[in-house]
């Protein structure tokens, strides 16, 4: 289980697209961010629901600052 978001097909996708001038570069690269973000929150629910409650803090507080990097780079810096 890797994940239910397929982000390396969206990364793919969206860079192809922006790289046709289909879509802006930033839009793009908002895009992968949030792909990047909502498999690792695929990830965290995983090891919480599958894993013991101990797994789940553990792999939600480290998801923790990532996720707050991600949304803080993909929509302050762009």
């Amino acid at each position: 289980l890797s994940g239910f978001v397929g982000v390396n097909a969206i990364s793919i996708a969206l860079a192809r697209m922006a790289e046709n001038g289909n879509l802006s570069a930033i839009v793009a690269t908002r895009g992968i961010v949030i792909a990047i973000l909502a498999n690792s929150l695929v990830k965290g629910a995983i090891a919480s629901f599958l894993g013991s409650k101990k797994l789940g803090l553990y792999v939600t507080v480290g998801l923790i600052p990532m996720i707050a990097a991600g949304i803080g780079v993909s929509f302050v810096f762009l």
